[in-house]
């Protein structure tokens, strides 16, 4: 059901919203969905890693190279594995966007992972994995690179704000931070998670349900979601109520020029799980990068092709 009537009667506006957010919940310029929350990653680490291997702790201003330079550093002391990633869409993505990569067209309906901007940064991660400085969680007997974070079996990787409630409960006294992912060949990019409320065209009670949605992804219950750390506002006038410092660095994401939220359409799961597939072939060793995302193309055209 189109909210924007309904909205503007409660005195609720699309500019209300952060603008990357809401633009997934809308089609012909209509509002379907109000987004209810979201997340972002942000480059985890372990200072003491830092300290072992005798370099310096990450900047908001680092580059693929300074990760990569401390990474192979961080290995090189035999007491933890440098940067923690899995064959992964999500973690993986930033790597793209931040080369200029996407892996679907803005109208949905083309695959765009046989392209060099996509492939350049497969290659960048697997060059740092065939040098030792990537590992997996498996690698280090973690479940997710965040336990490894937590075991101090590795001294960085990207996670997002759920590490810090996580850290808090199950990792009290381990000295972690956060501070923004590197920037990419093409500027600064993260990947946005997020989700939406809407109302359902068929409902006999049409105003009562938009305003529950309203309600839901207002700035009242926003505000209490927030002080949970599962997640953040999506108004962009609460995100200062973000008090955890490593939360604070993680959210910064949300605002890069390249970030993006990683939806291709009603197929969107689909589509990132060929991704997160065809990197599991190249860090297995299956097939090449041209290889795997040649078929990762063919793969993601046919799933765009039946939206």
């Amino acid at each position: 059901l189109p909210l924007d009537d309904l909205m503007t009667e409660a005195g609720v506006s699309r500019g209300d919203f952060i603008p990357a957010l809401l633009s997934i919940f809308t089609y012909d310029g209509k509002t379907y969905a109000l987004p209810k929350d979201w997340g972002t990653l942000g480059l985890v680490y372990l200072p003491e890693a830092f300290a072992a291997a005798g370099i310096s702790e990450p900047t908001a201003d680092w580059t693929w190279d300074d990760l990569k330079a401390a990474a192979e550093a961080i290995a090189a002391t035999g007491q933890y594995g440098g940067f923690c990633q899995n064959a992964d869409w999500a973690r993986f993505a930033p790597w793209a966007f931040g080369n200029g990569g996407v892996y679907a067209s803005d109208d949905l309906t083309t695959a765009m992972v046989d392209t060099p901007e996509v492939k350049e940064a497969a290659t960048y991660i697997l060059g740092m994995k065939d040098a030792g400085a990537l590992v997996t969680a498996s690698d280090v007997g973690a479940g997710w690179c965040g336990e490894a974070i937590g075991k101090k079996l590795v001294g960085m990787t990207y996670e997002g704000g759920w590490m810090v409630n996580y850290m808090r409960q199950d990792y009290a006294d381990v000295d972690w931070k956060a501070v923004p992912l590197p920037t990419g060949p093409k500027g600064k990019a993260d990947v946005i998670f997020t989700n939406g409320i809407g109302v359902n065209a068929n409902t006999k009670y049409p105003r009562a349900a938009a305003a529950f949605a309203i309600f839901l992804t207002g700035r009242q219950n926003q505000a209490e979601i927030v002080k949970t750390g599962f997640a953040y506002s999506t108004h962009p006038d609460q995100l200062n109520l973000i008090q955890d410092p490593n939360d604070a660095a993680i959210a910064q994401g949300g605002t890069f020029d390249l970030t993006r939220v990683a939806y291709w359409g009603p197929n969107t799961g689909k589509v990132n799980d060929a991704v997160s597939q065809a990197l599991e072939r190249v860090y297995l060793g299956d097939q090449t990068v041209d290889e795997s995302f040649a078929q990762a193309q063919e793969e993601i055209q046919t799933i765009l092709n039946e939206q």
